[in-house]
């Protein structure tokens, strides 16, 4: 006769439980990881006359994740730092207003080799308001910051540029496609 051990046992289960777990919650966040949304954002802000004869300022952002990106949203601030006693400094915060803040969508990234007449991945987004004078003056700064949802997981991610000397506005338009350098 032969002797059968049992196959099911509390010990197995119990293995196999936690096991399962801890692959899933790794797998979890090697996805979160390694497919969150990512966004890149010009350090140069471009300054031309645009269609309507006007002057004015604009940045340039790209998705460069795999996903697309849903409820852009683009907040440009004037940060103004005022000293304050006996020691630090405060921030006095005022909204820049942009012709478009809000995106509904950015399609995914596109390598550049593959782009041939169409970015749609990159956006620009343009003020009216004169950010040279702005950053002329040692104490004010520039912040702009593009919050998005991502396409696969709809979880939210900040992206945040500060600007502080008028070096960094250049007189030119932004290159085509994934180029953030002005011509």
């Amino acid at each position: 006769m032969f002797l059968i051990d049992s196959i099911w046992t509390w010990d197995h289960f119990l293995f196999g439980i936690t096991y399962a777990v801890i692959g899933s919650l790794l797998f979890l966040f090697l996805i979160l990881i390694f497919l969150r949304p990512w966004v890149k954002i010009g350090k140069c802000i471009a300054s031309h006359i645009d269609e309507h004869g006007k002057a004015c300022f604009r940045f340039k952002i790209y998705n460069c994740s795999l996903f697309s990106g849903h409820d852009v949203i683009a907040d440009l601030r004037e940060l103004v730092e005022v000293p304050t006693e006996p020691k630090g400094k405060d921030v006095y915060v005022r909204k820049i207003e942009l012709t478009t803040g809000k995106f509904p969508y950015i399609h995914r990234y596109i390598p550049g080799w593959f782009i041939k007449n169409y970015a749609h991945h990159c956006i620009q987004i343009k003020t009216y308001e004169d950010i040279t004078e702005i950053l002329k003056n040692q104490n004010k700064s520039l912040q702009l910051r593009v919050i998005l949802k991502h396409g696969l997981t709809g979880l939210s991610k900040n992206f945040i540029v500060d600007y502080h000397t008028e070096k960094r506005v250049l007189i030119g338009e932004f290159e085509f496609g994934n180029s953030l350098t002005i011509k």
